[in-house]
């Protein structure tokens, strides 16, 4: 069984010092791989803003906490960061005590986190630090989408925004978009055809040659195939390739749901899967099923559990393989995602460091103002219905500037090639 990791909150103790010496080692170190893109116009409106705002860049890549770190440097901001539990216990805990020091408090996906809940909007209330969360609350690398976003960012800014009033303090509550959007500086096409090659040695023997395109979705057909006939699964004929993945998982899912909680649940498929293995998890550690496990997968081979883990662990992962996302005229990128989880199917491993250089470009847009929101509840609009309205909204912002930024490259593409 692999050393079980905590549970245990870890809250923010920011170190001023500790933070400028990790501001100058990460200025020293991102540049390596990723170089920031961000308009003068787009800091000078971070830096214009009130301290106290809840900043919500979209999650593209492993690298985004080094990017929005060295983003809070450059913008003098005062910073408090949220993430996964996991990450603290990392080399023996060292991880998490510097973490701390750095501002950064520690999020169950999935899992109990009251005292999670009650630091941010403690941070919020105060305002003397942003809090920095990533709403989409997973990194699915999807370099030009926004998945569906949690709804604790706008509750989060609406009980802050209530707690402020009722202390006589009515500031504005302002949620920031910051969307992210990774690019290639050069030409990566020996790397991805080297991945391709890896990946077709182990699944059909050997290296295939041809296009790429063709290549991976052969690849991605064929893990596919093998998950159908492991489940007992037939596809129809003529069915369509992401119609027999969310078959797949709808039936997994059902069925795993049907086993561990009784019923069948409903939600978004990935918030779904994650519960079903935190419930195993806790099973596995005696804890009844309590559901406040997060970690890395424990079970042993030969545990009769083990199969439902890795079930619901393929419900989780299938998510990040987008319907459309890979066409035939793919960008680079886009193709480089799509492998880089491939790889993770076949060789089990998660490449999380980026393949090529590349620039993280940045745009920080206007913010919104929950009090805005707030003030159609007087007419008749549920908390409910509020909340459910910014994160409608912040999503819409955070995709179409994402979209922005890809006309932008198109254009300075086909200026180039004139």
């Amino acid at each position: 069984m692999a050393r079980l990791m905590g549970t245990d909150f870890r809250r923010a103790m920011p170190r001023g010092g500790l933070i400028a010496l990790a501001g100058l080692l990460n200025r020293v170190l991102l540049p390596r791989h990723t170089t920031l893109d961000v308009r003068p116009a787009d800091l000078a409106l971070l830096r214009s803003l009130p301290p106290g705002c809840l900043i919500a860049p979209n999650h593209a890549h492993y690298a985004d906490p080094m990017v929005t770190f060295e983003l809070a440097q450059r913008t003098g901001r005062r910073v408090i960061y949220m993430a996964t539990r996991e990450a603290f216990d990392r080399w023996r805990g060292w991880t998490g005590w510097f973490l701390q020091r750095l501002g950064v408090f520690s999020v169950n996906r999935g899992g109990a986190n009251v005292e999670a809940q009650r630091f941010a909007r403690e941070v919020l209330i105060a305002g003397d630090s942003d809090l920095l969360m990533f709403p989409e609350g997973a990194i699915y690398l999807l370099n030009d989408r926004v998945m569906p976003l949690k709804a604790g960012v706008a509750r989060l800014a609406l009980e802050a925004a209530d707690e402020r009033i009722r202390q006589g303090r009515p500031r504005r509550m302002l949620i920031v978009p910051v969307a992210i959007k990774y690019r290639f500086t050069g030409d990566i096409t020996a790397t991805l055809e080297a991945s391709a090659a890896r990946l077709e040695a182990n699944l059909v023997g050997q290296p295939r040659s041809g296009p790429l395109y063709p290549r991976i979705v052969a690849l991605g057909t064929e893990l596919l195939a093998r998950a159908e006939r492991a489940y007992g699964l037939t596809p129809a004929p003529g069915e369509e390739l992401f119609d027999r993945v969310r078959r797949l998982r709808r039936s997994l899912l059902e069925h795993l749901e049907q086993k561990h909680f009784g019923r069948i649940r409903e939600g978004f498929d990935f918030d779904r899967a994650r519960k079903i293995m935190i419930r195993i998890q806790g099973r596995l550690l005696g804890a009844g099923g309590a559901g406040d496990y997060y970690g890395p997968p424990v079970a042993t081979p030969d545990d009769p559990l083990a199969a439902d883990l890795e079930a619901a662990s393929l419900c989780a992962r299938s998510i990040s393989f987008h319907e459309d996302y890979l066409l035939p005229d793919s960008t680079p990128e886009r193709m480089a995602e799509t492998l880089i989880k491939l790889e993770r199917e076949v060789l089990g491993r998660e490449v999380r460091a980026p393949i090529g250089k590349r620039r993280a470009v940045i745009r920080i847009e206007p913010p919104l103002d929950v009090g805005d929101f707030m003030a159609r509840e007087p007419g008749g609009a549920s908390r409910e219905e509020t909340i459910e309205a910014i994160v409608i909204r912040l999503h819409e912002v955070l995709q179409a500037a994402l979209d922005a930024i890809a006309r932008e490259r198109r254009e300075r593409d086909a200026s180039a090639a004139r």
